[in-house]
This record gives structure tokens, C-alpha cells and sequence, in this order.
């Protein structure tokens, strides 16, 4: 009986050596886990061969893995940048939100905050439907302006926000151009009144609002109000035709006997 267990000792032995190899082997396989440096070249490779969901994980690595790491902030403006080159204005001013918001002191928060005021630009519709997003970028644009009067993108900012000023006005000059052909010149007035008002800075709609004001005027009445209006006019930001109409209007209210 001995000598039987004995002889089969080694036959367990090495069945339970066989099991044991066969686990191991169908076991999850140890992962390699990179450097935060290898994971951040990874991501700028892929997103310059645009593969946004590999530079997206990869970014992502960083900075759900790597919070110590001196490129998470580095990380955290690429993936925003993957978001916005793909025109995913929304998801990218996210990211760059984050940036402001938890690395105050890195050398990406002020193109972070740039990138979110541009995000907000991008998303602006024409001048004839909702200007929501318009009216946030030029806010972001400011608030830029002001946390940076001298940074990089503060020409930049400038330009965007008159541009976005034009939009609202050219708006503004749109609703009341359309009360006045409807023959309601009281609202057309309150909306050229706030275009002057409000956007003196807006050159073509400016002048165009002066233009129509004046006309109105002039069909009231008020002959020197409208002359006064139309002797303001800066010509030159004005197209060729609107230019001949201001001239002809002037010349009719200052001599309108000969224009009889």
C-alpha cells in the first residue's frame, strides 16, 4: 500500500504543477504602465496624425493617473485642444475650464483662458438668429482683457470683441429696419437709438443707423435733428450706394426747393 502511494505522489505532484501553469497562463496579464512623459508624447503623436481617441486617452492617462506629474497641466490643454480641433466647442471649453480653474499658476492658463473665449466665438450664429453665444464670447474676450492687458492673444481679444460688437449691432439695425418698413418708426427708433448709443464703435452700423434715423426724422418734420444726423455720417465706412443715398438725402433736406 506504501508503495503504491509513493509511486503516485509524483504523478499528483506534477498534474497539480500542469493546473497551476494553466492558471497562470489564463490569468489577466500584468499591464505596462508608462512614464507620464511617454503617455504625453503618446498624445501629441496621435492628435498631430489626428487620432483625437488615442491622444484623448492618452492625455487622459496623465491626468486621472499622474496628479504629481509636471505635465498634467500640459495634459489636461491638450485635451482640450483634441476637443477643439475636432470643432467640439462645447467639450474643449470644458477642458480648458479646468485648466483655469485647477492650475492657476501654470503657463497654460492664460491660452486656456483664450481658447474658452474663442470656444464661445466659434459657437456664435449670424446676426440674424440668437446671439447668446456671441454675447459670451465678447464677456470671455473681456475677461481676458483683464487678467491679461498685455498677454499674447490681447490683440487678438480686441479684435474678436468688436468683431462680435458689430454682429449685435448689425442685429440691432436689422430689427429696426424692419419696423420701419412695417411703418412702426417708434420701435425702429428705440433700436437705432441704443445701436448709437451702444456700438459707436461699429463703423458700417453706426452710420447706417445715423442714415435711417435721419430719414425718419426727416419724414416727421424734424428737419434739423435729421441734418445734424446725416452731416455726422462717416462716408467712408459706408458701401458706395448707401454713400450717393446719404449725399441725395442731405442735399434734398438742405435745398428743398430746387429738389421740387
Amino acid at each position: 500500500m506504501k508503495t503504491m502511494l509513493l509511486r503516485r505522489t509524483p504523478i499528483r505532484l506534477l498534474v497539480c504543477i500542469t493546473v497551476l501553469s494553466v492558471i497562470s497562463a489564463c490569468g489577466p496579464k500584468r499591464t505596462h504602465l508608462l512614464t507620464c512623459e511617454e503617455y504625453y508624447q503618446r498624445g501629441i503623436n496621435a492628435l498631430e496624425k489626428k487620432k483625437w481617441l488615442k491622444a484623448q486617452e492618452n492625455f487622459e492617462k496623465i491626468t486621472m493617473n499622474f496628479p504629481g506629474c509636471d505635465l498634467v497641466d500640459d495634459a489636461q490643454y491638450m485635451l482640450g485642444e483634441t476637443y477643439f480641433r475636432q470643432d467640439k466647442f462645447i467639450e474643449a471649453q470644458f477642458e480648458f475650464r479646468r485648466v483655469v480653474e485647477d492650475f492657476r499658476q501654470s503657463d497654460r492658463t492664460e491660452d486656456a483662458q483664450f481658447k474658452m473665449a474663442l470656444c464661445s466665438h466659434r459657437q456664435a450664429l449670424p446676426a440674424a438668429l440668437d446671439q447668446t453665444a456671441t454675447q459670451d464670447a465678447i464677456y470671455r474676450f473681456q475677461q481676458y482683457l483683464e487678467d491679461n492687458p498685455s498677454g499674447r492673444w490681447a490683440g487678438e481679444a480686441r479684435r474678436y470683441i468688436l468683431e462680435n460688437r458689430k454682429k449685435l449691432a448689425q442685429k440691432d439695425f436689422n430689427t429696426a429696419q424692419f419696423y420701419a418698413r412695417q411703418g412702426y418708426n417708434e420701435g425702429a427708433l428705440i433700436y437705432l437709438d441704443h445701436v448709437i448709443a451702444e456700438y459707436p464703435d461699429t463703423g458700417e452700423w453706426l452710420e447706417r443707423a445715423r442714415f435711417l434715423k435721419a430719414t425718419i426724422l426727416a419724414q416727421r418734420g424734424q428737419t434739423q435733428e435729421a441734418l445734424t444726423l446725416l452731416r455726422a455720417i462717416n462716408l467712408d465706412a459706408l458701401p458706395g450706394k448707401v454713400q450717393k443715398k446719404v449725399r441725395e438725402t442731405t442735399a434734398r433736406i438742405e435745398s428743398p426747393q430746387e429738389n421740387r
